[in-house]
C-alpha cells in the first residue's frame, strides 16, 4: 500500500488543477475502473470532478486502480484503496461514485461493488 501511496503523490507532482478541500459537510470517492493515465485522459472524469468540487459542501478525491491492476484483481480490497490527494481509505468516504468510460471497465466496477456488499 505505501508503494501505492508513494506512486500517487509522484503523480500529482506533476499535475495541475487538483483540488484539496477540507472540512466539506460529503466527502466523495470518485473511483475510475482503470489506472491514472487512463482515468486522467477520460474527460468525462475530469468533468465529474470538477462538478462535484464545485459544491461548496462535497469534497471529491479520486481513486484509481493501482498501476499494476493485476494485484488490485487478485481479490484483495476493491482495488480502489486510497484515494487522492491525501491517500485516505476509500471506505472511509460518505460515497464512492464510479466513472465508466465504456463495457471494458464494467468488470472491475462490479467486482469491487461486490467486495464491499
Amino acid at each position: 500500500m505505501k508503494k501505492i501511496i508513494e506512486s500517487y503523490k509522484r503523480k500529482l507532482a506533476g499535475e495541475e488543477g487538483w483540488i484539496l478541500k477540507q472540512g466539506a459537510q460529503l466527502r466523495i470517492a470518485l473511483c475510475y475502473p482503470n489506472v491514472y493515465s487512463i482515468g486522467m485522459a477520460n474527460l468525462g472524469f475530469q468533468a465529474m470532478y470538477e462538478i462535484f468540487n464545485n459544491i461548496p459542501e462535497v469534497s471529491c478525491e479520486r481513486a484509481f486502480l493501482p498501476d499494476n491492476v493485476s494485484s488490485a484483481r487478485s481479490g484483495k480490497g476493491s482495488g480502489y484503496d486510497q484515494a487522492l490527494p491525501h491517500g485516505r481509505a476509500t471506505a472511509g468516504f460518505g460515497l464512492q461514485a464510479r466513472s465508466i468510460r465504456e463495457r471494458c471497465d464494467a468488470g472491475p466496477v462490479f467486482r469491487s461493488a461486490a467486495q464491499v456488499l
